[in-house]
């Protein structure tokens, strides 16, 4: 009996008059167990990801895609010279905003399956957690993987992987940190649009909201907007987004490695402590 039930949640959509229909009861569908309902949704959601070829290879494709395009732009920025650091500091905020932005590729999927959640649940063949555990597990695996991929080839046209005054262990851990910030922000941007998207009623209104939220969040990122640019009263809001906070985590390995005052910057404006003022970094290089 628990067989049958378990084969029926296992296909999306399925109604209670078939899973009764299989030899189950209706009073008897609900899987009690939060793991097993967590494994037998996550082996569903991983099945008909695995099968969607046409949807990983666009995902993968323009991981591809940009991580070329903007290792291209920044083509060996790190051995650009000291006056050239601010340029180096928008190739660190250029791949956090990407890569936080691979997260949208779920949005649909959460858009679409609301409809199937809400059918289910109110049949009590699972709970909400095991729901959205799998669904997070699943597309973000996928997804940090794309965004993986996207980071490690922006790390290494950049320069950030051969740069002769780094060591092989300096540069794999500069490399760790920086795939470590990308993907924090990329998480934290992947949650924030998860949740949006999950409460959304159509596409539409998952679109016009994530990109609000986005969009506000985005402004406050510590790098075009900052504590030299922004009221007193107001840069605190850069606290609040996942892209300062990736921006910082990635920059930070960068200025203590390689101080841009000591290569004899252009102007006073461009030194290292002037820099490390204006983003904010003193306090997390203290």
């Amino acid at each position: 009996m628990r067989a049958a039930v378990d084969v029926a949640i296992a296909r999306p959509g399925t109604s209670p008059r078939s899973i009764t229909a299989a030899g189950a009861r209706p009073r008897e569908t609900r899987v009690t167990c939060a793991w097993r309902q967590f494994r037998v949704l996550f082996s569903r959601d991983a099945r008909l990801a695995r099968r969607n070829r046409d949807v990983l290879l666009a995902i993968f494709g323009n991981a591809i895609l940009m991580g070329v395009l903007v290792g291209v732009v920044f083509l060996d920025v790190r051995n650009s010279g000291s006056e050239n650091v601010q340029y180096q500091l928008s190739f660190v905020f250029m791949v956090i905003v990407v890569g936080a932005l691979n997260a949208n590729a779920a949005v649909p999927v959460y858009v679409a399956d609301a409809e199937i959640f809400s059918g289910e649940t109110s049949e009590n063949m699972y709970s909400v957690f095991p729901y959205a555990a799998s669904k997070a597990l699943t597309w973000g695996l996928i997804n940090g993987l794309a965004t993986c991929v996207f980071a490690t080839i922006t790390f290494v046209l950049a320069g950030f992987a051969t740069s002769p005054t780094d060591s092989i262990a300096r540069a794999g851990a500069n490399y760790g940190r920086f795939l470590l910030a990308v993907l924090l922000a990329f998480f934290a941007t992947d949650a924030l649009m998860g949740a949006i998207a999950s409460r959304a009623t159509s596409h539409q209104a998952a679109n016009a909201v994530i990109g609000g939220a986005l969009g506000v969040l985005s402004l406050f990122n510590g790098f075009t907007a900052n504590r030299r640019n922004l009221p007193t009263w107001l840069f605190w809001a850069q606290y609040a987004s996942p892209f300062y906070w990736g921006f910082v985590a990635a920059s930070v390995p960068l200025m203590r490695a390689y101080d841009p005052g000591s290569g004899g910057g252009t102007s006073d404006e461009y030194d290292y402590e002037a820099l490390s003022r204006a983003f904010d970094f003193q306090r997390w290089m203290e």
